[in-house]
């Protein structure tokens, strides 16, 4: 309130009954996140937090169907009243409060404890018997459908968790929540998410691109028909990590035109498979850098294009957001942007703490996964950077850089 509106008050106070410290709480936020209350009277929000949490320095969260919002306890000089509007001398006092609740759009920290989930249902290693050679795999009919086949149920690992169950366990939305499930390296196996050991999950997908020469099309095929060929080398649940991970859906119609439309309509879609040439190439470039984080860039590019099949071609855009080329264009070094905090301030700090100088493209890559807290790309980089050019390139470096 302004000095000059502030006026002397006289009037009684009188407590209602029913007045008591916490019947009510006290929430104020910025205009989007009031907003946004605002459009939810009558619908559901769910709040999430636990001692455990508290302990950790993490703030309780409230949660909608698709937003994350901390919620943040700010302390009072003074006991505050609450009264109802209402014309007269007396004041009647419905609830009391000494402190009140920040709200604010935060980005939802997934990752850390869904990977702490995910590994307790983690699938034990299963060395796979000889991997196949093309000139060893049996005839087998692909048209057969997989069910028909005898199937080994996945090992129990120490805990399996539905989708449900997860959910409430996680300190965001549900929609944020899937998004993760869904970009995490663990597949739905009967109803549970299991989590297969990486070089299991590999040497899956050495055996499928195998595949692709002789048993099966790597550019059309369904589970099951992956399963039939896979199943005699490898555990269910490494393939269907492989798949999950290396894999991307295509839609043909039941005459096998992909994409295909009849009349201006979509035909009846048979959901099918292909090895993702993106998904593949990127899998060798990380390989690459787990035995060395920085590479000569020349040597890095060499290596990089003989480990590749022939169907995944390796183009530098493809490390956007995974590693940055520096020292002037002579060094590739790992730097992976899901690595890095969630937090604007502290995401910029550790990105100029790498290197002084960015590009558009990287920037861009780095950035735009946490533009989902209420601020876009272009307020961020205002907010934390300086936009000069570099050969007519846009460049970016440290907001206190003169």
């Amino acid at each position: 309130m302004k000095p000059k509106k502030i006026q002397d008050v006289e009037c009684d106070i009188v407590f209602a009954p029913s007045a008591k410290l916490g019947r009510y709480k006290m929430v104020h936020g910025d205009t989007d996140a009031m907003a946004l209350l605002e459009s939810l009277k009558g619908r559901e929000v769910v709040v999430k937090g636990s001692l455990d949490d508290e302990r950790a320095g993490e703030s309780v969260v409230l949660c909608t169907t698709d937003r994350t919002f901390d919620v943040v306890v700010l302390e009072t000089t003074n006991t505050c009243l609450l009264c109802r509007r209402q014309d007269g001398a007396d004041k009647v006092v419905e609830g009391m409060f000494d402190h009140t609740q920040l709200l604010r759009a935060v980005p939802a920290k997934v990752d850390k404890k869904l990977d702490t989930i995910l590994q307790r249902s983690s699938h034990p290693s299963h060395a796979p018997s000889s991997a196949p050679q093309p000139d060893q795999i049996e005839a087998v009919d692909l048209l057969e459908p997989a069910a028909k086949k005898a199937k080994k149920p996945p090992s129990q690992g120490t805990a399996l968790y539905t989708t449900d169950q997860i959910i409430p366990q996680i300190r965001a939305s549900k929609k944020e929540v899937l998004q993760a499930l869904s970009k995490s390296p663990a597949a739905l196996v009967d109803g549970t998410w299991r989590l297969s050991p990486k070089a299991d999950v590999e040497s899956a997908l050495e055996s499928l691109i195998r595949l692709g020469d002789s048993a099966m099309d790597l550019r059309s095929f369904t589970s099951e028909e992956a399963a039939v060929v896979l199943e005699p080398y490898h555990d269910p649940v490494a393939i269907a990590c492989c798949i999950k991970a290396y894999c991307t859906e295509i839609q043909t119609d039941s005459a096998g035109g992909e994409g295909s439309k009849s009349n201006g309509q979509a035909s009846v879609a048979d959901t099918r498979l292909r090895v993702c040439p993106h998904k593949v190439a990127v899998s060798r470039a990380e390989q690459l850098f787990s035995v060395n984080e920085s590479w000569p860039v020349k040597l890095f590019y060499e290596e990089w294009a003989s480990m590749c099949p022939a169907f995944a071609t390796p183009e530098p855009a493809m490390l956007l957001g995974i590693a940055l080329v520096l020292d002037g264009g002579k060094t590739i070094s790992y730097f992976p942007s899901k690595s890095l905090p969630l937090e604007p301030g502290d995401r910029f700090d550790a990105m100029f703490a790498k290197t002084k100088r960015w590009t558009k493209e990287d920037m861009t890559a780095f950035i735009e996964p946490i533009t989902g807290t209420g601020q876009t790309l272009l307020q961020l980089l205002q907010r934390y950077t300086r936009e000069f050019p570099v050969d007519g390139a846009p460049t970016y470096v440290p907001f206190s850089t003169c």
